[in-house]
């Protein structure tokens, strides 16, 4: 848990010395990152709603709130924050990617790609900006713009995790399986405990044939998150291949009671 609150605040310093934020002593943001460092972003926004109104045209308590607004999956309400904090800042770069960030999520794509472009625009080697830019760029099908902006972010950072599991995406979505199994391989390397990049990998496994591997990416993801739909329908389908139907059709049903549809019409043909 210690190691979680110290990347935060080593995030939060990151900001200071980069010079997009001042150094004062915030005993609320502490207290914030404290919430956000255990999941309690709810108490987290609480927090940053107060240091607000203390400090209404401070730029970065707009931002940490739409941040953790995300984390909430309050898209709309982060985008407001964060237009916010941009009209406090308009070289607020890092504003420019969360709110990029939140559209991807929102399915905006174009948005996310010119709020990326701004924020790239300001910083040219901000990686980040890159990642998230090869997301929006690969949901927009320009591939061979995904792949270059992953690339780059890579060539700034090659420890980011989520730029080798975005590549592998990208890689995915155009049926080179092996290449994409060795940027998740890459992803999981650098983050242990990937839930998003093990359940991807399983995935490309699948999709080359390799069953048993998929398989084992699935107990993985399960072990990190046992609430996984996708994880439990994954490992469902890899065991049909197997022809364990007995246990694929308890995995099937297992998705679709956590809600995933898919799974319903396997069920109905395999599980009588």
């Amino acid at each position: 848990m210690q190691k979680i609150l110290y990347i935060f605040i080593f995030s939060f310093c990151t900001l200071l010395c980069s010079g997009q934020i001042r150094v004062t002593e915030d005993d609320y943001l502490y207290e914030a990152f404290k919430k956000e460092a255990v999941g309690d972003y709810n108490s987290a926004i609480d927090i940053y709603n107060t240091r607000i109104r203390i400090k209404p045209d401070c730029a970065y308590g707009y931002f940490y709130r739409g941040r953790a607004k995300i984390k909430t999956e309050d898209y709309r309400g982060a985008i407001n924050d964060l237009d916010k904090a941009i009209s406090i800042d308009s070289r607020f770069s890092i504003a420019y990617n969360e709110r990029g960030l939140a559209k991807i999520f929102l399915k905006d794509y174009n948005g996310a790609i010119e709020d990326c472009n701004k924020a790239i625009e300001i910083n040219t080697n901000f990686a980040n900006a890159y990642t998230n830019r090869c997301l929006a760029k690969k949901n927009s099908n320009d591939i061979e713009g995904a792949i270059k902006d992953c690339d780059k972010s890579i060539e700034i950072n090659p420890y980011c995790a989520i730029a080798y599991n975005n590549r592998g995406l990208v890689r995915s979505e155009i049926k080179r399986y092996y290449q994409a199994i060795e940027d998740f391989d890459k992803a999981v390397m650098l983050n242990s405990n990937y839930e998003e990049a093990y359940l991807n990998r399983g995935i490309a496994l699948y999709y080359s044939g390799s069953f048993t591997k998929a398989i084992i990416d699935c107990n993985r993801v399960l072990r990190i998150n046992p609430d996984n739909a996708r994880a439990y329908y994954l490992r469902g389908i890899a065991k049909l291949e197997r022809r364990a139907n007995d246990d694929a059709c308890s995995d099937l049903r297992k998705a679709r009671d956590l809600g995933y549809r898919d799974a319903v019409r396997l069920i109905n043909e395999y599980c009588k």
